[in-house]
Formats: structure tokens, C-alpha cells, sequence
């Protein structure tokens, strides 16, 4: 940099002055009215991502359609990220090669109007939809408490290995998919609602038979209003008894016949027998177990699993809490 367009950084620092930062690397005035500030990834050419920070630390996007990455958030300390109308993007994981960014956080995303997409890590972080079929895939949501909203449009919502996070479909026919518990302990919450409309929403289960202390006694899935669809994607578990990770974890799970080891993979709220069906995508894992029968009981479905050897059966508990469900709302596929 010259030390002519130094002098004249320092002095406009001095005297309020605003810079423009093109990509090209000049700088000059801004407009005294537009409150914006161009960042450098801001370029005019047919690559920009069309997003400005104003003087309130939200970084605005067109009405066009927008691109923004994780590098652009980062760069410019926006709090809030309004991304208008059009069909944006924003990508917030971290660009090959880079390590150490960790999860986005504490930061509001609107993606306003358009079929948006926006991918990547978060944590305590708020993700409205607005209106649209938009595309939020969360590769991981861990930490503070996130809130996730599609807003109106048939959305696709993944949750892949999260926690904590509160999750609402809105209006329209959305899928929702990936609910499970990623990690055990307490404090790891997962709340769906499915919203307005004929959802769809797929759990796969995590339960002590996978690690143990990962029940999923916080997890909870709610269709909203609408005829929705649920899917629970389950087996057996791979664990052994005798793993030395179980130690006494499973003593407690054992029925009161004393044949089977049992845990709760999900519980569903709202499940109406009338108009409603769960698809069950059962598989096995462990060479020390078979399907083998499925069964309805007061507090669910029930999935068992025969052992071959000397350990207890395995029994998967889907609670429905409703009244008058049978096999027949049932559809089992075997992966």
C-alpha cells in the first residue's frame, strides 16, 4: 500500500470520513447517506455475493440472488444477516484446507423470501426460513440453544448430528430429518414440531445399545397440524454386554420378564392412527442378533431383537402416546 493512500486512511480516520473497500484494493468515499460499507468480498464484478454491512452490524443481501461464506461472516463481524429476496446461499463451513473455525454463534440469520440454502455449523444461533422451499443444513448444532424456523414453503430441514436445538417446520408440506441424539449426557435437547402442513419427519435413533447414557429421554417430535409422516431409522446396536464402555449402564434396561434389554429410541406426540403412518427402517449390526418380531403395546411400538448367544434379547420402544394405533399404520422396510 502507497503512502500516499496510508496518509489519506489516517486522515479519513481522523475525520469520520467512510471508506469503500473494493475488491480491487482502492479505496474511496463512500455516498454520506448510504450508511454502508462495502466489504472487500464485496467486488462489482458477476462474482459478488451482493451482501453490505449497514451502520446497525447487519450484513444485508439484494433482492437478487445472494452468496455469502463463511470467510465474508467472519470478515465482517456482522451480528445479524438479512438475506432478502432471491434464491440465496450461505455457507458457513469452513473452506477446504482451513481447520480451527469452529461453530458459527450467537449471530440471527432471516433468509427472507426465495428458496435459500444455508449449510454449516451453528450454536446458539437463530435460523428463520421466511418464505420459500428452502434447503438448512445443519452439519452440527451443539452448544447454547438454537432456534430454527422454516417459515412458509416446502422446506427441508437436516439436523444431522446435533443437540440442542429447537426446531419448528412452519407452514407447508417440510421434511425434517436427522433428529437424534448425537451425544450423550444431560442438557442436550432436540425439540421438533413439525408445523402447519403434511410433514415429514425421520428420526434416526441413537440409544444405550449404541453408547451408553445416549437415551433419548430429551428428545421430543411433535407433527403440528396436518397428516405428517414419521420415519425412525433404528437396529439393534452394535455394543456387547461385556464392552467394557457398558459396565453397569444396562442394568436398568432390563424387562420385568427378565428376557430382553429394553430402551426408548423416540417418542412422538401427536401420532393420529386415523390419518397417520410410521415407517420403520430397521437393519441389524451385530453378528450377535437377529429381527426378529415387532409388536404394539400401550406405550408404543416395539421393535425386538433375538439374540443368538447367551446375552438378553434387545427390545427398541417407539413411544406413540395415542390409543387405537396397530400394525397396520406400520410400514417396515429392512435396510
Amino acid at each position: 500500500m502507497g503512502g500516499g493512500l496510508i496518509f489519506g486512511l489516517l486522515v479519513a480516520a481522523i475525520m469520520g470520513a467512510p471508506f469503500v473497500i473494493e475488491g480491487s484494493g482502492d479505496a474511496e468515499a463512500d455516498s454520506p447517506d448510504s450508511g454502508d460499507t462495502d466489504l472487500g468480498f464485496l467486488g462489482d464484478d458477476e462474482e459478488s455475493s451482493g451482501f453490505e454491512l449497514d451502520g446497525d452490524g447487519i450484513l444485508a443481501g439484494t433482492e437478487g440472488d445472494d452468496t455469502l461464506t463463511r470467510d465474508d461472516l467472519d470478515t465482517s463481524l456482522a451480528e445479524d444477516v438479512e438475506a432478502g429476496a432471491g434464491d440465496d446461499l450461505i455457507d458457513l463451513s469452513a473452506a477446504e484446507g482451513e481447520t480451527g473455525l469452529g461453530v458459527v454463534s450467537s449471530i440471527r440469520f432471516d433468509l427472507g423470501d426465495g428458496d435459500d440454502t444455508l449449510t454449516g455449523p451453528i450454536a446458539g444461533t437463530t435460523v428463520s426460513g421466511g418464505a420459500g422451499n428452502d434447503v438448512i443444513d445443519l452439519e452440527e448444532v451443539s452448544g447454547d440453544l438454537s432456534s430454527i424456523n422454516g417459515g412458509a414453503g416446502n422446506d427441508t430441514i437436516d439436523l444431522n448430528m446435533t443437540t440442542n436445538v429447537d426446531v419448528d417446520g412452519g407452514e407447508g408440506d417440510d421434511l425434517i430429518s436427522g433428529i437424534g441424539r448425537a451425544f450423550g449426557g444431560t442438557g442436550h435437547v432436540i425439540d421438533v414440531n413439525g408445523g402447519d402442513g403434511n410433514d415429514t419427519l425421520s428420526v434416526q435413533a441413537v440409544t444405550d445399545f449404541d453408547e451408553p447414557g445416549a437415551l433419548n429421554d430429551n428428545l421430543e417430535v411433535n407433527g403440528g397440524t396436518g397428516t405428517d409422516h414419521f420415519v425412525v431409522a433404528l437396529d439393534e446396536g452394535a455394543l456387547d454386554a461385556d464392552d467394557p464402555t457398558v459396565g453397569d449402564a444396562w442394568d436398568d434396561l432390563e424387562t420385568a420378564d427378565g428376557t430382553a434389554w429394553r430402551v426408548e429410541a423416540a417418542a412422538f406426540e401427536d401420532f393420529d392412527p386415523a390419518t397417520e403412518t410410521l415407517e420403520l427402517q430397521v437393519e441389524s449390526v451385530n453378528d450377535d442378533y437377529t429381527l426378529g418380531s415387532m409388536r404394539i403395546e400401550e406405550e408404543g411400538v416395539i421393535v425386538r431383537y433375538e439374540s443368538t448367544g447367551e446375552q438378553l434379547d434387545r427390545e427398541i420402544l417407539i413411544r406413540m402416546n395415542t390409543e387405537g394405533m396397530t400394525m397396520d399404520q406400520v410400514t417396515v422396510v429392512e435396510v
